[in-house]
């Protein structure tokens, strides 16, 4: 998908959690040096007598299935890890897909009068 391991880089970099860093003031956690950077630019060092808020340290979300540090776990697992990806639910009877478990559900109790 990429042509070059430079433009491979740069995604990784922008798009995934690559060096995970933590915020020293309020424990809220960063993809990168460079987002907590601009992070406590943009909202700790704005006004030096705001209040700041703390916020408790995130519980680490590492997926059991690959080892990778994500932000949501479960929105992980079922975009890359399921069995079943989007778009490919195919019809039992008719072979017709559908790109949702809801319509395929559907499907099935309008046309085959399934329930």
């Amino acid at each position: 998908i990429f042509d070059s391991s430079r433009k491979l880089y740069s995604h990784n970099y922008a798009a995934h959690i690559v060096d995970p860093s933590l915020c020293d003031i309020c424990s809220q956690v960063f993809k990168n040096p460079s987002m907590l950077r601009s992070h406590r630019r943009q909202v700790h060092e704005k006004d030096p007598n705001a209040v700041k808020k703390v916020r408790p340290p995130p519980d680490p979300k590492v997926c059991p299935i690959c080892a990778k540090v994500v932000r949501k776990l479960g929105s992980h697992i079922k975009d890359v890890h399921t069995e079943t990806p989007p778009g490919h639910h195919p019809c039992g009877e008719c072979g017709k897909v559908y790109e949702s478990k809801r319509k395929l559900y559907h499907h099935n109790r309008v046309a085959h009068r399934m329930l």
